[in-house]
């Protein structure tokens, strides 16, 4: 088996991978950069980043949405006709989720997969 180093996505990398977990929402009121490089500061993966924009866009949905715990007891239906409410994504989305998201590797343990490519990785 062999064993081959990934490393964390850079600011860019980030910004990508942001943009793809968001398709299809507004996000121009995100200042993109800026989260991007907190993504990075956090040593988080493309893993970390996708739950950090599930958790930003439920974050969203639960603010638009304030009585959506009420609809689970509502029968299949009822919940048919219903829609759910959305708007821009915000930095507050974010802020809020980079509260919860943490990435499960430390500095450390980085140094460490570096030390590791650089003695026998390609």
């Amino acid at each position: 088996s062999r064993r081959i180093y990934v490393p964390l996505p850079d600011v860019n990398a980030s910004s990508e991978i942001i943009k793809i977990h968001t398709a299809g929402l507004d996000i121009s009121k995100i200042t993109l950069e800026n989260l991007s490089m907190r993504c990075v500061e956090r040593l988080y993966s493309g893993r970390d980043i996708q739950n950090l924009c599930q958790q930003a866009i439920l974050n969203m949905i639960h603010d638009k949405n304030k009585e959506l715990h009420k609809l689970a007891s509502l029968p299949f239906s009822e919940l048919r006709m219903r829609s759910l409410q959305i708007r821009p994504l915000e930095n507050s989305d974010f802020q809020k989720a980079l509260e919860k998201i943490k990435s499960p590797i430390s500095r450390q343990t980085l140094e460490r997969y570096e030390k590791w490519n650089a003695e026998f990785g390609g």
